[in-house]
């Protein structure tokens, strides 16, 4: 008998349980089960990984202003830049609401993490045109840099929320991190 269609429908319902519906995404689910994965690849060859966590400043005065549509518009638009922004193997996420996560496996340099960091900045704080209304927001990120060889992902969570609060608390726009203790 036959299977290939029932592997595909599997398939398919995997991925739509792993992305977020809204930006196509991974969702929580899905980032932290690709994430766990390429930790166990930087654990073997120890390679350095980034997890960066991202949350939008002045999201709310936009759905308050121009209404949820246009809130939706405005998180698919982020979606894009991030995409664009970062290499094919890395992974992106959004995890509710306006706040999103990247992992950037096989990291060559822990300064590498600022040059991301900034880019991100510097791609989500340019004004978005959605339905003929430029909107500006911006974010602010927290990342921490670990080694392959101890790295775990709730503790690299932890690192980098606590650093996307420090972030916050410096005037947003900004971004802070470093090392994974």
């Amino acid at each position: 008998r036959d299977i290939t269609r029932e592997k595909q429908e599997q398939a398919r319902l995997l991925d739509a349980s792993q992305t977020d519906p809204l930006t196509q995404l991974l969702n929580r689910a899905g980032f932290d089960q690709r994430a766990e994965e390429a930790l166990a690849l930087a654990r073997q060859h120890d390679h350095l990984l980034c997890l960066l966590y991202l949350d939008l400043d002045r999201f709310k005065p936009v759905n308050d202003q121009y209404g949820h549509p246009v809130g939706d518009a405005l998180l698919r638009a982020v979606a894009g830049r991030l995409r664009h922004a970062l290499r094919p193997q890395d992974l992106a996420a959004r995890l509710g609401g306006d706040e999103f996560a990247v992992l950037l496996p096989a990291l060559p340099a822990a300064g590498d993490a600022e040059v991301v960091a900034a880019k991100l900045l510097r791609a989500i704080s340019t004004p978005f045109m959605i339905e003929k209304h430029q909107i500006s927001v911006g974010v602010s990120v927290g990342f921490c840099v670990a080694a392959g060889g101890s790295a775990e992902l709730e503790r690299m969570v932890g690192e980098a929320d606590a650093r996307l609060y420090e972030a916050k608390r410096a005037g947003r726009g900004v971004f802070r991190g470093g090392v994974c203790e």
